[in-house]
């Protein structure tokens, strides 16, 4: 057959249009080299998210930390008294002092009725620990018996705020009522009364030095209150 009937013959024809087109899509599958560039991955959505400017000014528009409100009056020397102590410890916290505070009150006198001087250790300046320790030894040795029960917390006010040198001075009025009684050694009662509740009214000044962390508060001084 020559080159003009093989061309002109139709299913010849059809069978070489289908050939090339076949061929033509296989090279588009495979015979082209470059490589199809992947999508971007998706970006993360940042809208909900706070920059770093926004926390930052979020911050600056806190207000000060108000030391002294609900224990004295703005600029009267209690509270210039608390400020300056918080100004040189940020660790200071008023309302946390005086709960503390009220706490070691009557674990002070708990320890000391029961002459448990290892309890009142780190909650005693050395000066005020002495005390304590020579009257405990002293009942001991005459065989005195404390009778002592704290029965409630009435109040607590917070009167002085002062820095001395290094250290941090709080002036707090306890007022409280316990049952209190000393007997001795034959069971006689030599003072107080075991069965009757007595209001009693205290100072108690606890000391601290500024440069502790966390601040360790201790009783510096304890007097009879007016």
């Amino acid at each position: 057959m020559n080159a003009m009937n093989f061309l002109s013959d139709p299913i010849t024809l059809a069978a070489l249009v289908i050939s090339a087109l076949a061929g033509f899509k296989l090279w588009q599958i495979l015979g082209r080299n470059e490589a199809r560039p992947l999508p971007p991955p998706p970006q993360p959505d940042n809208s909900l998210r706070p920059s770093p400017t926004d926390l930052e000014l979020k911050a600056a528009e806190l207000p000060p930390r108000v030391i002294w409100q609900g224990f004295a009056p703005e600029q009267s020397p209690l509270a210039l008294g608390l400020q300056s102590i918080a100004d040189c410890n940020p660790e200071f916290d008023t309302a946390r002092f005086m709960q503390n505070a009220g706490a070691a009150y009557e674990t002070i006198l708990n320890a000391f009725a029961n002459g448990e001087i290892n309890r009142l250790e780190p909650l005693l300046s050395k000066s005020t620990l002495d005390v304590f320790a020579k009257e405990i030894q002293r009942r001991k040795q005459a065989g005195e018996v404390c009778v002592f029960k704290f029965v409630r917390l009435i109040d607590s006010d917070l009167q002085k705020a002062e820095i001395i040198g290094n250290a941090a001075r709080l002036t707090v009025v306890f007022k409280a009522e316990l049952v209190s009684a000393i007997k001795n050694a034959t069971g006689a009662l030599m003072s107080g009364d075991e069965k009757s509740i007595v209001h009693v009214k205290e100072i108690w000044i606890f000391a601290c030095r500024l440069d502790q962390d966390p601040m360790r508060w201790q009783l510096a001084e304890t007097h009879d209150a007016i």
